[in-house]
């Protein structure tokens, strides 16, 4: 009898070793998949939110464009540090448009100081360098030299995604790129002569 308690005693301290490990093995499998769900969550919100930071290149930068009565108070500043196109009535913004301005990493910075838009603009131009499209140009240095303009296309109907989605960051030749939106309502309401300040 005693040896079968013994055995018996032993058989439940194994057991509840067993258990003991058991217990300690799922809960280590648990903080694994509780941390790569953890995990894979902040990746997707780092995603997500990175998304957020990205403007849509074929929207407004804001819902409602100004309706300009007196173009001769018009003024346009550029920030580069900023990245932001900022319409102007007698020093008071009324519009704010993201946009990409030369790249000065890659050598291709915007130009800064005191402009005024040049009689230049048409509706597209071509880039035979690297085979892009742009929409809505307007001359501000250079007499068509360095411009307004849309986001890159590849043609009428198709946006060079990999650069649009680079608004809100130096990124362009040069130039000064906005959302297709904005660049319309630019090339149709500021007019020849609107002072530019680009700093």
């Amino acid at each position: 009898m005693q040896n079968a308690k013994a055995m018996i005693s032993k058989a439940e301290k194994n057991n509840k070793g067993t258990k003991q490990k058991a217990s300690k093995h799922n809960s280590s499998e648990n903080n694994k998949e509780s941390l790569t769900t953890d995990t894979t969550q902040s990746t997707v919100e780092t995603i997500d939110q990175l998304k957020e930071t990205v403007h849509p290149w074929n929207e407004p930068s804001e819902p409602a464009y100004p309706n300009i009565q007196h173009p001769e108070a018009i003024s346009i500043e550029v920030s580069i540090a900023d990245q932001r196109v900022y319409i102007k009535e007698q020093d008071k913004t009324i519009y704010t448009m993201i946009c990409s301005t030369g790249d000065s990493k890659a050598g291709t910075p915007t130009p800064t100081g005191e402009f005024v838009i040049e009689p230049e603009r048409g509706d597209k131009f071509y880039w035979a360098d690297d085979d892009d499209w742009a929409y809505n140009w307007v001359s501000f240095s250079g007499h068509g030299i360095y411009l307004f303009h849309s986001v890159l296309m590849w043609n009428e109907h198709e946006v060079e995604e990999k650069e649009a989605v680079r608004l809100g960051q130096e990124a362009s030749h040069g130039c000064i790129r906005l959302p297709l939106p904005d660049s319309k309502w630019f090339y149709d309401n500021i007019t020849t002569g609107t002072p530019v300040t680009i700093s």
